[in-house]
């Protein structure tokens, strides 16, 4: 799932794509030379003592970990359901944990915040975060 849902812009690899450089089953045909989107992205299950259970693939959320910020990004396969289980527990967990949480799904993103976060700074860290391209992300929905 890291091979296709985010965008890529170096590559020109929109979201929800696969990575034409993703060999399935085998790992990423450009590993050596790989972009650096591709080197820092760091997804809580391989980074994370998480069970099988929270895969990404089997809970249809890719979670993307931001330390420094205290962020963490969620990324929805097209069709997954998230708003409740396995995922919403671990998001809830994550929240508790102090983290703010974006949940990006389709065309909208969804925000959960920590006790004490405010909307305007988590937004601000988004925007550190993603840089330009966060402006033309989907839509805020609270």
């Amino acid at each position: 799932m890291c091979c296709k849902l985010p965008e890529i812009q170096v590559l020109s690899k929109p979201a929800g794509q696969m990575c034409t450089h993703c060999n399935i089953g085998v790992g990423c045909d450009a590993y050596e030379y790989r972009p650096d989107d591709c080197r820092q992205f760091r997804c809580i299950w391989i980074t994370s003592p998480l069970s099988d259970r929270f895969r990404p693939d089997k809970m249809g959320i890719l979670f993307e970990m931001h330390k420094a910020h205290k962020t963490v990004i969620g990324l929805v396969e097209e069709g997954a359901s998230w708003k409740s289980g396995r995922p919403m527990r671990l998001i809830m967990q994550m929240v508790n944990d102090g983290y703010t949480v974006w949940v990006v799904d389709g065309t909208e993103r969804n925000l959960f915040l920590p006790s004490g976060e405010t909307k305007q700074n988590a937004l601000a860290k988004a925007q550190t975060i993603w840089g330009e391209a966060w402006q033309h992300r989907p839509m805020l929905k609270t």
